[in-house]
């Protein structure tokens, strides 16, 4: 498994920065709570290949969707009506946002440890 950004970003001392990342292509989406989504993709930073974790709330979802082409938009609106937690829902092909986000908090698992992106902006 890949290094976490977001981790390597928070231990670099660089929490505060609002980051901006342009052109990502986003294949999927998973409901991970209520009111929070999240979708992750690998970004070369320095010759290492991390994982960034970027975490949704319901309106920025609502405008990820709005990039996906209509009859994708209805099958993904359709997947995750009544989507249990871990639920991921795949789009038919990448589609590529621009993303303006924040450093979330640290999240600690049984064997991992991240930092999501908290995205502000869908552009």
């Amino acid at each position: 498994m890949a290094p976490d950004y977001g981790l390597m970003i928070l231990r670099s001392g660089l929490g505060n920065v609002r980051q901006s990342f342009y052109d990502v292509p986003l294949s999927h989406i998973t409901f991970s709570a209520p009111g929070l989504y999240s979708s992750l993709v690998n970004k070369i930073h320095a010759g290492i290949e991390y994982a960034v974790s970027f975490d949704f709330s319901t309106d920025q979802e609502q405008s990820l969707l709005t990039k996906l082409s209509p009859s994708t938009r209805a099958s993904v609106l359709l997947a995750l009506q009544g989507a249990k937690p871990g639920a991921t829902v795949a789009f038919e092909a990448p589609v590529r946002v621009d993303l303006h986000c924040r450093l979330g908090k640290l999240e600690k698992g049984t064997n991992e440890e991240f930092v999501p992106l908290i995205v502000e902006q869908v552009g």
